[in-house]
C-alpha cells in the first residue's frame, strides 16, 4: 500500500466511525417495536422513548440534509473546492452526530430488560443533567430539545391526573403508580385506591423535576383523587367562577413550581421543535 492509499484509508476509517454511530442511532427506532413476551402478549416501549426518538430522528435528518447540500454544491463545481475543504465542511456536522451518539449512550437503557418506569425516569433525569452540566453550547441545546420532548409524556399524564382525577399511565412509565385496594380491607368505603412512588434510580432522586413530581404533584393528585372518589370534584368546580378554577389553579401551581426548579438551566438560543 503506497502513501496515497494509506492517507485515504485513514480518512475513510474516520468516517466509518460516524457511519457506525448513525446506524446505531437509526436502529434505536427498530428497537422500539413491541416486544413479544408470551403467546399473543406484547410489551410496549415507554411513550417517553418514542417522543425522545422522534426528536432524535429530527436532529439526524437535519444533519443529513446539510451534508446533502454540501455534496450538491460540491458537484456543481461553481467554486474551487479541494478534498480538504470538503472534509472540513462535513466534519462540522459530524460533530453533531458524535454529540447525539454520546447523549444517546448516556441516557438510554434496555427497555426489554428493565421496567418502563425505570427507563423513562432515568432518560428524563439523565437528559436534565446533560443539559444542566454541559459546557458545550450545542450539546446543551440538543439535550434541552430532547428533554422537553420526552418530558411532554409525563406532563400529559400529570395534566390528566390533576384536572380529571385519573392517573392514566398506559405504558407503566410514570414514577407514581395507582394501587387498587379491596374495599373490604379498609374502613373507608370511599377509598378504593391509593398511590405509591415507584423505586427510582439514584440519579432520579437528585433531579429537581422528579422531586417536584414526588413531593408536590403526588400530593395534589391524591387530593384530586379523593375528591373524585367522593364524587365531589364537579361540586368543587361549580363553586368556582367559571367551573375551571380548580383545574387552572392546579395547573398553574405545577407550572410555576416546574419553572422555578428549571430556572438555573441554560436554555438560551435553544433550537427546539
Amino acid at each position: 500500500m503506497n502513501y496515497l492509499q494509506m492517507a485515504f484509508n485513514n480518512i475513510l476509517q474516520t468516517f466509518c466511525e460516524y457511519f457506525t454511530m448513525i446506524r446505531k442511532l437509526q436502529d434505536f427506532g427498530n428497537y422500539l417495536k413491541p416486544n413479544y413476551v408470551l403467546q399473543n402478549v406484547y410489551r410496549q416501549p415507554p411513550l417517553t422513548y418514542e417522543s425522545y426518538y422522534a426528536v432524535l430522528t429530527w436532529h439526524l435528518t437535519r444533519v443529513k440534509r446539510r451534508i446533502i447540500k454540501i455534496e450538491t454544491n460540491f458537484m456543481k463545481q461553481d467554486t474551487c473546492n479541494s478534498f480538504l475543504t470538503l472534509l472540513k465542511d462535513i466534519k462540522k456536522h459530524l460533530e453533531t452526530i458524535k454529540i447525539l451518539y454520546e447523549i444517546h449512550q448516556a441516557v438510554t437503557s434496555d427497555w426489554k430488560v428493565y421496567p418502563n418506569y425505570k427507563c423513562a425516569s432515568r432518560l428524563l433525569s439523565c437528559l436534565y443533567f446533560e443539559m444542566e452540566n454541559s459546557n458545550n453550547k450545542e450539546k446543551a441545546n440538543i439535550s434541552t430539545s430532547l428533554y422537553l420532548s420526552s418530558l411532554r409524556v409525563y406532563l400529559n399524564i400529570t395534566d390528566t391526573w390533576l384536572n380529571e382525577g385519573r392517573l392514566e399511565d398506559w405504558r407503566d412509565e410514570f414514577i407514581i403508580s395507582r394501587v387498587p385496594i379491596n374495599i373490604t380491607d379498609v374502613d373507608d368505603f370511599d377509598q378504593r385506591e391509593q398511590f405509591t412512588i415507584r423505586g427510582l434510580n439514584a440519579i432520579c432522586l437528585k433531579d429537581p423535576i422528579m422531586r417536584l413530581l414526588i413531593d408536590k404533584v403526588s400530593h395534589m393528585g391524591k387530593n384530586i383523587g379523593l375528591l373524585v372518589s367522593l364524587d365531589r370534584l364537579s361540586d368543587i368546580w361549580k363553586m368556582t367562577a367559571d367551573g375551571d378554577g380548580l383545574a387552572e389553579a392546579s395547573r398553574r401551581h405545577a407550572y410555576w413550581m416546574s419553572r422555578s426548579e428549571n430556572s438555573q438551566v441554560r436554555t438560551e438560543n435553544c433550537d427546539i421543535l
